[in-house]
């Protein structure tokens, strides 16, 4: 069976409403993909003495392998393992929120909220990982595009759906892409280009993670996707050398750039403005 659960948020967060959503675009990187969005939307904020507020609604979908592997470290206790998973993933997002919350040049704040969890306890309740899986490999793997593609249809499904403004799908299995005939096996996530709280199950990103803490990087850079930022370096004036959030890949670390992989670049906090900024225009 499926368990959704809410998390103890009160905040209601940014709205969309798009006329259409066009064919995806594949860019980035090996390691971090993206596609691209265009949409027009309606904006929700929440305004107080100093800055507006935009707070983002995340619901965080836990496929089966992520399920089977915390099931496991608990001894296939069932609670512990629910709870532990839990609580890793709450981890992670005040890690993510923190990297937002970090910016201080924007003329707003930007709040993401773990709203809820979608907990996949049987293989058939994972369908946008299990249905695609291959096994040629010593360790599963999934196609992160497709994944995605099908995580989009079971969110645009699914009636019992806490309302949210984005959905996080988490998994144990590698992933891997293609990009003109070329596989990556070393893929880490997969994003729409500004489909932040896009409708009909749009707004969706994938993450890979094996327990170790290691994909708050990558879900915030595939939020960082869903709210407009390009990789640096991709039509942009900074250099993904320098290893901000948005870089591509894994870089050389030196004394100056040591910190800024906790950090958004100049060119992607542009982004979010113009991305926000555009969203209330459009309103």
């Amino acid at each position: 069976m499926t368990t959704v659960e809410l998390a103890q948020q009160k905040e209601k967060t940014l709205q969309f409403t798009p006329n259409s959503l066009p064919g995806p675009v594949l860019g980035g990187s090996p390691q971090w993909l993206e596609q691209e969005v265009d949409t027009e939307r309606v904006l929700r904020r929440k305004r107080d003495s100093t800055k507006t507020e935009y707070y983002l609604d995340i619901i965080v979908a836990l496929d089966y392998s992520f399920y089977k592997y915390w099931l496991n470290r608990a001894n296939n206790v069932e609670t512990t393992a629910v709870t532990n998973m839990k609580e890793y993933i709450a981890y992670i997002f005040n890690g993510i929120n923190a990297r937002y919350k970090s910016i201080t040049t924007l003329p707003f704040n930007i709040n993401i909220l773990l709203r809820g969890y979608v907990i996949a306890k049987n293989a058939s309740d994972s369908p946008w990982t299990e249905e695609i899986k291959e096994t040629s490999s010593d360790r599963v793997q999934v196609n992160a595009i497709t994944m995605l593609s099908r995580l989009q249809d079971y969110v645009k499904t699914k009636s019992n759906l806490p309302s949210c403004d984005h959905v996080v799908g988490f998994t144990d299995y590698d992933l891997f892409s293609d990009d003109s005939g070329f596989r990556f096996n070393n893929t880490a996530g997969f994003a729409n280009v500004g489909a932040m709280c896009y409708p009909n199950g749009a707004s969706v990103s994938v993450v890979e993670d094996h327990g170790g803490y290691q994909s708050e990087t990558t879900a915030t850079h595939e939020l960082g996707h869903s709210l407009g930022a390009l990789h640096d370096g991709n039509g942009n004036n900074c250099s993904s050398a320098d290893r901000y959030i948005m870089s591509t890949g894994s870089q050389l670390e030196n004394d100056a750039n040591k910190y800024n992989p906790w950090h958004f670049s100049n060119c992607s906090i542009q982004y979010f403005q113009n991305f926000i900024n555009k969203l209330i225009a459009d309103k």
